[in-house]
């Protein structure tokens, strides 16, 4: 099958372009990190639900006596005020709140080692295939463009692709479970926070996406450039001093430097931005939220402890989905990286397969010399 036909099991996105190149055990690590993912989101909600007593017993010492979980456990525990139970229960939302932060770095740390080695994985995958390709696979090839995909492409796939995906994945775990208790707390405030924050990112994840996909392009063809003029400039040194060509060279480097430098400012700005402007977003929703529950709910030292959830949940919240929309728009730039990287390891792996078949059942043999090897006639200036 040449690389230019279509792959019998080619995968319509991306992400499982991206999927497919990864071997049965990089699969399979991948899921477990999804499993230790989950443990992660879960402890971070634990940390944001133990808020809630602890600020609602230090508002109010009473609601001990009323509420049925908080009078279980003040009586199991044998305290003798509410005092020292109000101490007990900081303590305990610290040593919560410590564990979970403990397990997200312990999660994170295996999640980006995981990404970092698939980098050296698949540009030596690529490398080895491109060097068991027949003579004249290289014929048709420009060999920067094949150097540009080994060194560069694939970074651009890890890096700008992989890595936000994977932590796309984690903090939209982080993200699904702390709205999911929040629901459980109060729906309708759940559905407004959420609403607030989720619409913001989707619009702006939707609006951008298409001109990510077109830096992207971009940024891929303009890579090329950059390796295609220092290959040819000192690959062809000599004919260069000759004729005198290094301007020509000079600006054509200089031309593709700037645009493919310009493409990745470009895509920095428009991850970065929406940053700022969600954070007056989150500001006006706060200070909007303890207006409308004061006014429906009571005083003020009544609604402490469930603002404390949602202050602390949205200051959790908000990281999640901002990286969850980073990741989102990332997979758009860094998309074309991952399809050339799928078609030559994927579409073009059968030469890769028949050359080593050749190799190992001895078919690929020596060339034969008879008599001689003559040049005639040959002239140069």
């Amino acid at each position: 099958m040449s690389a230019n036909q279509t792959h019998p099991r080619q995968p319509r996105t991306v992400l499982g372009k991206l999927y497919v190149c990864l071997t049965p055990k990089e699969r399979r690590d991948f899921w477990l990190l999804m499993v230790l993912v989950l443990f992660m989101a879960a402890f971070q909600t634990a940390g944001v639900g133990s808020v809630a007593p602890f600020m609602a017993v230090a508002a109010n010492p009473e609601v001990v006596a009323e509420q049925e979980i908080l009078a279980w456990a003040y009586e199991g525990g044998g305290f003798e005020s509410t005092q020292v139970f109000l101490i007990a229960l900081g303590a305990g939302v610290i040593a919560v709140l410590l564990f979970g932060n403990a397990f997200t770095v312990f999660t994170m740390y295996w999640l980006y080692r995981y990404v970092d080695m698939r980098e050296a994985s698949l540009s030596h995958r690529l490398f080895r295939q491109y060097l068991y390709q027949p003579y004249s696979y290289f014929l048709s090839k420009n060999t920067s463009e094949l150097s540009r995909n080994i060194l560069t492409e694939v970074q651009q796939a890890v890096t700008q692709l992989m890595r936000p995906v994977m932590e796309l994945f984690a903090k939209g775990a982080v993200a699904v479970v702390l709205v999911l208790f929040l629901i459980a707390t109060d729906p309708i405030v759940a559905f407004a926070v959420f609403g607030v924050m989720g619409g913001g990112y989707a619009g702006l994840t939707l609006g951008l996406s298409p001109a990510m996909r077109r830096l992207g392009l971009k940024r891929r063809h303009w890579n090329l450039e950059r390796f295609a003029a220092t290959a040819e400039a000192f690959g062809a040194i000599k004919e260069l001093k000759i004729r005198g060509n290094e301007a020509a060279f000079d600006e054509r480097f200089q031309n593709a430097a700037k645009q493919f430098s310009w493409t990745r400012a470009k895509n920095q700005i428009l991850s970065a931005t929406p940053k700022y402007g969600m954070e007056g977003v989150m500001l006006s929703a706060g200070i909007g939220l303890i207006v409308v529950l004061i006014s429906t709910r009571g005083t003020f030292a009544e609604v402490v402890p469930l603002l404390s959830v949602y202050a602390f949940a949205a200051q959790r919240l908000n990281p999640a989905l901002e990286r969850v929309y980073q990741g989102a728009v990332k997979l758009r730039f860094a998309g074309p990286a991952v399809e050339g990287l799928y078609e030559d390891l994927i579409e073009g792996g059968d030469r890769y397969r028949e050359q080593r078949v050749m190799r190992k059942e001895g078919e690929m043999r020596e060339l034969s010399f008879d008599r001689e090897i003559a040049l005639r006639n040959v002239h140069f200036s």
